[in-house]
């Protein structure tokens, strides 16, 4: 069991001190419990050697943590993946504490590609000068947007295909027992005014080329979806990526089923 009585970093496997992480993460990002446990049912699954959690604490205190989600499946290579999610530090730890934290913590994972797929642009900043890298994907968005005219629709033809014939992704969910999806989709939900706003995430892989505009069509009228983010892979890096990752193979795209986006949000 992890003693987080001594402080300084330490590396989470078992679920008690899981279950203490997640309560110090919900009270930080206000999430509502119902995510609190999905996230230790998906995360409490995994065997007693893998890693489910990082922090920093002191004096019995958790001052920084981070959830870790395996995303290997039955199907993958022998590669070990692990996903990064939910950085959170109190306001007296952030800066060059976090900056020491994130070096720990890679360091403590080289044998992992490691992913995440919603680093804040202040993360972004600390990983990449830690030798993370962009991964070979590209994010279309449509429907509302913040600036003028506040509808995008640009492009829309790109990766969305009126023929009946187009894909039609699955739901992602965490089940380290099935085969990876090509193209998977999560509903998010964000609250802006507020107002409970629904965002329909899409993720293709490199061999699907567009979505079925009928199923995208039913999915947006259904859930009352204001928005539609399509996360594609390409062939190559593009500038300012939405997802990092490192990886000691320099593979530069890892699809995000088992990670976070699995999790209802």
């Amino acid at each position: 069991m992890t003693s987080i009585s001594q402080s300084g970093f330490h590396v989470v496997y078992d679920i008690n001190t899981l279950k203490r992480v997640i309560a110090f993460l919900e009270l930080g990002f206000g999430w509502d419990n119902r995510r609190s446990k999905e996230i230790l049912e998906c995360l409490g699954s995994l065997d007693k050697e893998t890693p489910k959690a990082a922090l920093f604490s002191e004096h019995g205190q958790i001052k920084i943590a981070i959830l870790l989600f395996e995303q290997n499946t039955i199907h993958s290579s022998s590669d070990k993946v692990i996903n990064l999610s939910s950085w959170y530090a109190k306001e007296s730890h952030r800066g060059i504490d976090a900056v020491r934290f994130a070096k720990k913590l890679t360091a403590k994972l080289s044998d992992y590609t490691i992913t995440n797929y919603t680093p804040s642009s202040a993360v972004k900043k600390i990983l990449i000068a830690l030798g993370y890298k962009y991964m070979n994907v590209e994010l279309f968005s449509y429907g509302v947007v913040k600036q003028f005219p506040f509808v995008q629709l640009k492009h829309i033809n790109k990766k969305i295909n009126f023929s009946e014939g187009a894909v039609k992704p699955v739901k992602l969910i965490y089940n380290r027992d099935s085969d990876i999806s090509h193209a998977g989709y999560q509903l998010v939900t964000v609250k802006k005014f507020g107002l409970k706003l629904r965002i329909l995430n899409i993720y293709l892989r490199e061999d699907v080329s567009s979505v079925s505009f009928t199923w995208l069509f039913a999915q947006c009228l259904r859930n009352f979806v204001v928005r539609v983010n399509i996360y594609a892979e390409t062939c190559g890096t593009s500038k300012e990526a939405p997802w990092l990752v490192k990886s000691f193979e320099n593979n530069l795209y890892v699809h995000p089923q088992n990670s976070e986006l699995s999790i209802t949000q």
